[in-house]
C-alpha cells in the first residue's frame, strides 16, 4: 500500500535556488533582530551576551526541530512531525517576535525591512503557505 498524501513538492512548493536564499536572508534577519532585542533588553555585559545567544538559539531549535512532513523548503524532516498550520503559524511569529523586538530595541528600520521581505516571500511563494494551510 502507498501512502497518497500529496507531498509540498508534488504541488510545485519546492522553493527555487533564488527564493531558498531569499528564505535564507530572512531567517538569517530574524536571528540577527532575536539577538539585538536580547542584547538590549539588559544593562549588565553578561545578561546581555546571553540573551543575544539565548534567543536565537531558542529560535533556530524552534526551526529546526518542528517541520511539517513533505515541506521540501526545509530540505528534510525534523524530529516532531508538526502540522502545516502550526508550522506557518510558528513561522509568522519568529518572524513578528523578531520584528517587535528590534522595532523594542531602538531599530525601526530593520524591523520594517524584515516584516516588508518577509511578506512578500509569503506573497511570492503563495503555493507552499497554501499547501501549509490546507495540505492541497
Amino acid at each position: 500500500m502507498t501512502d497518497q498524501t500529496p507531498s509540498a513538492g508534488q504541488h510545485g512548493t519546492n522553493l527555487s535556488l533564488v527564493q531558498g536564499l531569499i528564505r535564507l536572508l530572512l531567517e538569517l534577519g530574524m536571528l540577527g533582530c532575536l539577538a539585538f532585542f536580547g542584547y538590549n533588553l539588559s544593562e549588565t555585559t553578561l545578561v546581555r551576551l546571553v540573551l543575544a545567544i539565548l534567543l536565537p538559539v531558542i529560535a533556530m531549535a524552534l526551526w529546526v526541530v518542528f517541520r511539517t512532513p513533505g515541506d521540501e523548503s526545509a530540505g528534510k524532516d525534523g524530529m516532531v512531525p508538526t502540522p502545516g498550520w502550526i508550522r506557518f503559524l510558528m513561522e509568522i511569529s519568529l518572524f513578528l517576535i523578531a520584528a517587535a523586538g528590534a522595532w523594542w530595541a531602538g531599530s525601526r528600520i530593520a524591523a520594517e525591512t524584515l516584516l516588508t521581505f518577509t511578506a512578500l516571500h509569503y506573497l511570492v511563494t503563495w503555493q507552499r503557505v497554501r499547501w501549509l494551510l490546507t495540505g492541497k
